[in-house]
């Protein structure tokens, strides 16, 4: 009894153990096959992080008759992701800038990288729009394009600057030193009272917003007779609302000591709203005025 027992009750138990681990090891296997699969498609899967930042580190020519001027851009692209990308060409051109080239004509940037080419364009200073950059082409990780914008258009404003003087984007029409009223103690003698007239235009019909001067380094006060926006440093002055802009500067109370060192300066640096700071030569008269004023041997007139 005890074995036909033992044996009836033993059957069962034997045939069912293997069935139990055969079940459980499948299990096991079907989650290591998930998981492996779900980490493949996961590492596979994953989108790439693409950053990527392009702007105009330096530029050369602009000089030259012929319109459009040519003009190279360096220009530096910072690839701030973590997959390789590729600058492949040009996207789109704009009604003052056209790329007839890139050298080299592929730049590869890799994840974490920078990288400098040049881009050579046709610029058309003399036409009144503003100046705009035109579009790279960059090439994604999956093949895909998609425009690049580059930065750093006050470039093509110092491009224009270096041109001839009918396609430049400031013109200096007359700088005169504006003269006191005589007085009864002063019938003979006409003293400055330390202020220049500085007449501008633009030759180009652009419009051009200046934010502030200087002559040498040295900020001059400057008002103007059309002014424009309000900013930081005190009013604007405007160019190219269909005529000369007259600007009214003061100079200095005493002589700076870098003019001292290094002598009085002949041309004023303007700084533009666009970012741009071009050098624009006034000549001897700036000279003689500052010598008769800031500089003067009995001081300030």
């Amino acid at each position: 009894m005890r074995i036909a027992g033992g044996s009836a009750g033993g059957g069962p138990g034997r045939s069912t153990r293997p069935v139990g681990v055969m079940a459980g090891v499948l299990v096991l296997i079907g989650c290591l096959v998930t998981g492996y699969a779900g980490q493949s498609l996961i590492e596979i899967g994953a989108p790439s992080h693409v950053s990527v930042s392009a702007g105009v580190i330096g530029s050369s020519g602009g000089i030259g008759n012929t319109q459009p001027v040519r003009v190279r851009l360096q220009v530096g692209v910072v690839n701030s992701g973590d997959a390789q990308v590729r600058v492949v060409g040009r996207w789109s051109d704009t009604i003052t800038t056209a790329i007839r080239s890139l050298t080299p004509s592929v730049v590869e940037v890799p994840g974490g990288t920078t990288a400098e080419f040049a881009v050579d364009v046709a610029l058309a200073c003399t036409w009144p729009d503003e100046l705009t950059l035109p579009t790279l082409r960059l090439e994604e990780p999956n093949g895909e394009e998609e425009p690049l914008q580059i930065s750093g258009a006050s470039a093509l404003t110092d491009a224009c600057l270096r041109g001839v003087p009918a396609a430049r984007p400031i013109g200096v029409i007359s700088a005169t030193p504006i003269p006191s009223p005589r007085t009864a103690e002063n019938q003979n003698t006409q003293r400055q009272d330390g202020r220049l007239e500085l007449v501008l235009n633009s030759p180009t019909g652009r419009k051009v917003r200046i934010v502030s001067l200087k002559a040498g380094g040295v900020p001059l006060t400057m008002t103007s007779d059309r002014p424009g926006e309000p900013t930081s440093a005190g009013p604007s002055a405007r160019l190219a609302e269909g005529s000369p802009t007259t600007l009214v500067l003061t100079a200095p109370k005493a002589c700076p000591k870098q003019w001292l060192i290094t002598g009085v300066p002949t041309s004023l640096r303007l700084e533009l709203a666009s970012g741009s700071a071009p050098l624009v030569q006034i000549g001897r008269p700036l000279a003689t005025w500052l010598l008769a004023t800031a500089c003067a041997a009995d001081g300030p007139s």
